[in-house]
């Protein structure tokens, strides 16, 4: 009964466990399933964001805000800046009614083209006017351009840290947040950068306009040009720099925040992808170590069963050997009680010839007797003695038989049965009896053979 129900109690865990290895199976395909869609997700988001960050326009963008950076705040001959610089700035035409644009050299002089910002007390350095009207130094603005040397710029740590992401690799959120908050950081300097240039760009096109028309109207009189008017006429032209500087940059720092939004927009997209497809993969981990768990613990099950099972038949085959046993058992006491009853019927027989024999005897001794007494009679009395011996010999022999058929009978009833032993006793006693008698007859009629000689 105890194995039936440990049997039934490890057959129903089984089954159990079955069913949530199943169930951990259907968990597991479906989290495999919306981790493929993950990683498709954020590769598909990292490509994008390559995209964005690789594409011609955000290569040239890049390229001009490292020059505004660099190289507007020094005073630089025309050779030292890139040809596509040039060709861009002359791209823009600053003023309506003059049609001023860059490097315009057809009343000036050649310096046009030049950035010279010393030797006019009227005219503000572009980069220490951004410094006196706002938070940032020149240690900041330097920074700016290494961080869009080395974080904006093709194959850099922004591209590095999106192809590892991108690759599978564990990218901890301080390192994502920590980029995104420089970027943050970066547009919010391009942003007052546009915000200090607009109001300058505004101060030196009123003097610009001032100036040109001081200019134009000393040309119109056709009197001698003096140090003044000379010096109207180079501030005409660098005011007209100064113009295109501020329009150029504030143009393209435009441009760089809204790319600079696309850009941590796509990174915001990014790190949630990711983030999903590291939690889908530690789930999916989860799931595979609960799958593990749940096969260990069905083998575990699988072995008690086979276990108690095995126990089962062993005691079902002990039980019928066991009921076997026992009918042997019971047939062998049939036999012994019956060969116990034949025992008593022998050593009842036993008895009445012991007594018998033992009548024969004192007959004997009586006659022996008589034969002391009455030599006259002692040869008849002797035969008869004689006789009487045989008989009672006779007599003995049967005893013995009749007792060694007992004794084989009590044999038969085997060891363990009391009585048959008791009996056995007896008998053996009785015919110790029956010796010692038989004994002390020979004895006796020895003794008067010799008495007759």
């Amino acid at each position: 009964t105890n194995l039936s129900t440990d049997l039934t109690v490890h057959r129903q865990a089984l089954e159990q466990a079955k069913q949530d290895r199943d169930a951990a199976k259907t968990a597991l395909a479906a989290a495999k399933s919306e981790l493929a869609s993950a990683q498709t997700v954020r590769s598909a988001t990292s490509e994008r964001l390559i995209g964005l960050l690789s594409n011609p326009n955000s290569v040239k963008m890049n390229e001009r805000m490292k020059v505004l950076l660099s190289d507007f705040g020094k005073d630089r001959n025309r050779g030292s800046f890139p040809a596509w610089l040039y060709r861009e700035l002359a791209a823009h035409k600053i003023d309506p009614r003059h049609r001023v644009s860059w490097g315009e050299e057809r009343h000036f002089e050649s310096s046009a083209k030049s950035f010279s910002w010393a030797g006019y007390g009227s005219i503000e350095h572009p980069e220490r006017h951004f410094i006196a009207h706002s938070q940032y130094s020149h240690n900041d603005v330097a920074a700016m351009r290494v961080f869009v040397s080395n974080t904006l710029s093709p194959e850099q740590r922004l591209h590095s840290l999106v192809r590892r992401i991108s690759g599978g690799e564990r990218v901890g959120q301080d390192d994502i947040q920590q980029l995104c908050a420089q970027i943050r950081n970066y547009g919010s300097f391009l942003s007052k950068m546009d915000e200090v240039y607009t109001r300058y760009y505004s101060q030196a096109q009123t003097k610009f306009h001032k100036t040109m028309d001081y200019v134009m109207r000393g040309m119109g009189t056709g009197r001698r040009r003096g140090d003044i008017w000379e010096r109207a006429a180079h501030d005409i032209t660098t005011y007209s720099n100064i113009l295109h500087i501020m329009l150029y940059t504030r143009t393209h720092s435009r441009a760089m925040q809204r790319h600079l939004n696309s850009v941590l927009s796509v990174i915001t997209e990014l790190d949630a992808a990711n983030q999903q497809a590291q939690d889908l993969a530690s789930q999916v981990q989860s799931y595979e170590q609960a799958l593990e768990r749940h096969h260990a613990l069905i083998s575990e099950s699988e072995t008690k069963v086979r276990q108690v099972e095995q126990a089962k038949t062993q005691a079902q085959q002990a039980l019928n050997s066991a009921r076997s046993n026992l009918a042997t058992a019971n047939t062998q006491l049939t036999s012994a009680n019956q060969a116990m009853d034949r025992a008593k019927a022998s050593l009842s027989s036993a008895t009445a010839e012991r007594e018998a024999a033992e009548q024969l005897l004192s007959q004997a001794s009586t006659h022996l007797s008589t034969a002391q007494t009455d030599k006259a009679r002692v040869a008849s009395e002797l035969l008869a003695a004689r006789t009487t011996l045989n008989q009672a010999s006779t007599q003995f022999a049967k005893a013995h038989q009749s007792l060694r058929a007992t004794a084989q009978s009590l044999n038969q009833a085997g060891e363990g049965l009391g009585s048959a032993i008791d009996l056995h006793a007896e008998v053996n006693v009785s015919l110790n009896q029956a010796n010692r008698a038989q004994y002390q007859a020979k004895a006796a009629i020895d003794r008067a053979q010799g008495q007759v000689d």
